[in-house]
């Protein structure tokens, strides 16, 4: 009996699927740019969570504005982590493994196999600063249709996207919850944003937000 090799994206899903291994698992899926909200994803996640309530926050996620080889190293992105938590204080407890649990995926995967992805998850989370169409909500959002509502999706967006996003008129309470944010800013560091309208996220709604759905 010949066993063919399964296909890469077979490979890495089934990998994912017994990563999952928590009694509540977060996905977020975004390129890592300051106004995807990586910055308030991270804060909130920590401090709202401890170690020992074995919660996981997985992170499709490749860098942006530096080379295509670069942009998908998971150790970049990783060190990217790691700078974060050492500008809020917590490299100590990144390094002895005490923060609550993050996985890093930078592998891109075909457009078919998203839902794939999204279909072993709790709770999409995406505390973003503003969107244009928003892809990764589009994905969500049809994947919970497809599902009849059974799988909970969680989507933190800002009140910007009421009038700035093209998604915001499809989604509702079943599948969505919404948290207000300061309409004002500067594009948050990411130049191709400044002086442009952008949702400032508060950091205490998206710990409410995580909390409400564990």
């Amino acid at each position: 009996m010949i066993v063919e090799p399964l296909p890469a994206v077979d490979q890495i899903l089934q990998r994912i699927n017994a990563e999952l291994t928590s009694p509540f698992n977060f996905l977020s899926v975004f390129k890592w740019e300051k106004r995807k909200g990586w910055d308030v994803l991270l804060e909130a996640y920590w401090k709202e969570f401890k170690r020992e309530e074995n919660t996981t926050l997985f992170i499709q996620t490749y860098l942006y504005g530096v080379s295509a080889f670069m942009a998908r190293d998971p150790e970049m992105v990783m060190e990217e982590v790691e700078k974060h938590a050492m500008k809020l204080g917590l490299q100590d407890q990144f390094k002895r493994g005490l923060l609550p649990r993050i996985e890093i995926l930078t592998k891109e995967l075909p457009e078919s196999d998203m839902p794939r992805l999204f279909k072993p998850f709790d709770a999409f989370v995406l505390p973003t600063r503003g969107e244009g169409f928003g892809t990764s909500l589009s994905l969500s959002l049809s994947l919970s249709l497809s599902l009849s509502l059974s799988l909970s999706l969680s989507l933190s967006l800002s009140s910007l996207l009421r009038s700035h996003s093209l998604m915001w008129a499809y989604f509702f309470e079943k599948i969505c919850i919404s948290r207000d944010a300061d309409n004002r800013g500067d594009g948050n560091g990411d130049s191709c944003y400044r002086n442009k309208l952008v949702g400032s996220r508060r950091l205490h709604d998206t710990r409410q937000l995580l909390r409400s759905f564990c």
